[in-house]
């Protein structure tokens, strides 16, 4: 015989002494107890019965991959039971996946919530969970009382724990997601002692009221959303809420903290805390809160910001800081770190202007007030990047050079490495290569180059020196070296996984990929840049990497969607003031020139030449010119003359900035203008000597497209070569 006591935990003491006597008495009777805690009897199995599992919060969702889990399946079922409009579709997919989430996979909850989605829609009703609504929402009439809405269900639980339960889970109703036992003891404990919230969140447990994930490390504790928001009515009602509220954001200030004081912080350790960050900075700043704590929260609170990619955010919490630290008496250390990371978070999500910039520069004043010398070399490196963004290419060689003296002042080999670095970048947008390398090798001996890069509030990235040099390795001559150094450098930045990172990194080793033609090794990296920039709302890069993936569509010959994408990009970059945006019109004059337009590309590249000589950016002159003797050949009314002149100003100034790769390919270009005009010997004569430099690299674009023309030009005192 099989007996059923189900749903038995308001009466669990009788229950007990029932099933227990009749288990000693009737040994070929079965006991099947449904109930929210154990019996704790002779002869019990437990079978916990788990939430429906619920697709994860990253992954993409089709309406044909959300009916894999569970839960979204059961939402569809309910939903469409109910006689309403709605249909799974892959455009409403990801908002049902969220909602099953948010739901924790309850099944009531989701029959509760599902019932509904006709009359809302599923993005809507994710804002309604928002505002828990959904506690309200009635089910079936036949139902019993307690289950014909969710708070009916929540509430029947909580009648049945004891006065000090109820108080100890409005007090855990603070926490967001989950919460460790040393968090737990320290915000959930008013005049309790510690051996009686121990054994109150034990019962809690016990009574599933309070979720344990033991397979985590430490094990960390979670209340449902909705168990967490009738929790957090009941906590407001008792009038305790503030002091909760302050005891959990002094907890996790001086978590963070004290995290900043390690030698080697490990942020990947707080990362899950920061649900709990938020909302203890959302209390600070409230009306209710405490600017004080809220000022030193938000210092304490940015480089996880950085480590999780999350500036927007950290914009808005900085600027709040900032805006208080005046009335709270802040310090100048918390001063400098609020004031740096609202500089670098305005540039990296586009907003190049003034405001960003004067944050910067106020930092730096306040690291040299305290003699912060490893501050000021990190401000050094901002301001430099900034003045990357906006076009001032001697500028950022200038503070290049500062940030150079201070360091070798101060015997610091780190930042000196750094600070060369950052001078073979501003040489090689000066269009000076071989300075450019002396710089970048010397900064290669330092071996502890990427020491700390993936710690704290930096713009770095791990193997910007590599790639630096990577670029300047081609443009000398050396492409197959080129590549092999930046695919490693490439591979290592998206072992890092910090997503700022990896978009850092991968506009400036682009170049070799695009020079090579190795489109394909890097398609697939830009794709991943595109979202990642987007979903961290990195403005300027994301449009950056917009423009790449229309250059990459142009080189497939998808002319009309990558000409789209590649003026958008153009148009919206220009607009934010981004300084490299002429080295983006070049291959937009290329493509137009290559279509039939050559008016328009002539208008283009002239464009891109006059800015780039306005700013200095001398970096891609020899292609801008090459790119303009192309247009010239390729407009309504062909002028070759003026197109040989350009060619020759690209070889002279190739040869002057010592890029070889930028001569071969001024040298092709001039060569089958030379030959059009049947001057083949001449042609033969310039090119031949530019092609016997290169020692390696014989398999990438431009040195099989020069020997293939020299090939053709093949005068007979040098067949030989011209096969080779």
């Amino acid at each position: 015989m099989l007996l059923i006591l189900d749903c038995c935990e308001h009466v669990i003491e009788a229950a007990a002494a029932l099933a227990e006597r009749l288990y000693q008495a009737a040994p070929e009777l079965h006991i099947l107890a449904t109930s929210r805690e154990l019996l704790r009897v002779e002869g019990e199995f437990t079978y916990r019965l788990p939430p429906l599992p619920s697709p994860p919060e990253k992954i993409v969702l089709t309406a044909a991959n959300a009916l894999a889990y569970p839960s979204v399946k059961l939402f569809v079922e309910r939903a469409t039971a109910g006689g309403g409009e709605f249909a799974l579709t892959d455009a409403n997919a990801s908002d049902v996946g969220n909602l099953c989430r948010r739901l924790d996979g309850i099944p009531l909850a989701i029959e509760l919530t599902a019932g509904h989605v006709g009359a809302y829609g599923a993005r809507a009703m994710v804002q309604l969970l928002d505002q828990h609504l959904n506690l309200l929402w009635e089910g079936r009439r036949t139902a019993l009382p307690r289950h014909r809405t969710l708070r009916a269900t929540i509430e029947w639980s909580y009648n049945l724990l004891s006065d000090a339960e109820r108080v100890i889970l409005g007090r855990l109703s603070v926490f967001v997601g989950s919460m460790t036992l040393d968090a737990v003891r320290s915000i959930a404990a008013g005049s309790e002692d510690d051996d009686t919230i121990l054994a109150i969140i034990d019962s809690l447990v016990a009574k599933s009221m309070l979720a344990l994930n033991t397979g985590s490390q430490p094990t960390r504790y979670r209340l449902a959303d909705s168990t967490r928001a009738y929790a957090q009515e009941k906590l407001a009602a008792s009038g305790d809420s503030e002091a909760v509220a302050r005891r959990h954001a002094c907890y996790f200030l001086g978590l963070l903290e004290k995290i900043g004081d390690e030698a080697n912080r490990d942020l990947s350790t707080v990362a899950e805390e920061f649900g709990n960050v938020r909302a203890a900075l959302t209390w600070c700043f409230s009306d209710q809160g405490d600017r004080r704590a809220g000022v030193a929260l938000a210092a304490a609170s940015i480089p996880l910001f950085f480590k999780l990619s999350l500036l927007a955010e950290c914009e808005l919490w900085v600027t709040r800081a900032i805006e208080a630290l005046d009335d709270t008496n802040g310090g100048i250390r918390q001063g400098l770190v609020l004031h740096t990371a609202l500089g670098a978070a305005r540039m990296l999500t586009g907003q190049l202007d003034e405001l960003g910039a004067n944050h910067l520069r106020r930092a730096l004043e306040l690291t040299e007030r305290i003699g912060d010398i490893p501050g000021q070399i990190r401000l050094i490196d901002q301001l430099h990047l900034l003045q990357l963004f906006v076009g001032k290419y001697d500028d950022a060689f200038g503070i290049a050079k500062r940030g150079e003296a201070i360091a070798l002042a101060n015997n610091d080999s780190n930042a000196v490495a750094r600070m060369r670095v950052l001078l073979s970048i501003s040489c090689q947008y000066l269009g000076k290569f071989v300075a450019s390398r002396s710089y970048v090798e010397k900064a290669l001996r330092h071996t502890g180059l990427d020491k700390d890069v993936l710690s704290g509030l930096t713009l770095e990235y791990p193997k910007r020196a590599q790639i630096t040099l990577a670029r300047v390795l081609w443009l000398q001559g050396y492409p197959d070296q080129a590549t092999r150094i930046v695919r490693r450098a490439i591979s290592d930045v998206i072992a890092a996984n910090h997503p700022v990172m990896f978009c850092r990194a991968l506009p400036w080793a682009f170049g070799v990929f695009f020079w090579n033609g190795d489109l394909e090794d890097c398609e697939e990296h830009i794709d991943r840049f595109v979202v990642e920039a987007r979903r961290h709302n990195l403005a300027i890069l994301q449009l950056v990497g917009e423009a790449m993936k229309g250059i990459t569509l142009l080189a497939r010959n998808e002319t009309g969607v990558g000409l789209a994408m590649l003026k958008g990009s153009i148009e919206k970059l220009h607009s934010l003031c981004f300084g490299a945006v002429a080295g983006f019109r070049m291959p937009l004059a290329d493509a137009l020139a290559a279509t039939g337009h050559g008016d328009e590309a002539l208008d283009t590249i002239d464009q891109a030449i006059a800015q780039a000589q306005h700013c200095n950016f001398m970096m891609d002159m020899p292609d801008m010119l090459c790119t303009r003797a192309k247009a010239l050949m390729r407009k309504s009314n062909p002028d070759l003359s003026q197109a040989e002149l350009s060619l020759i100003r690209a070889l002279d100034l190739a040869r002057h900035q010592g890029a070889l790769g930028y001569e071969l390919r001024a040298a092709i270009a001039l060569a089958r203008l030379w030959q059009r005009g049947d001057r083949r010997r001449e042609a033969y004569d310039m090119l031949a000597p530019v092609y016997q430099q290169f020692t390696e690299g014989f398999q990438t674009r431009s040195l099989v497209a020069a020997r293939g023309l020299l090939a053709e030009l093949n005068p007979p005192r040098s067949r030989s070569f011209a096969a080779k």
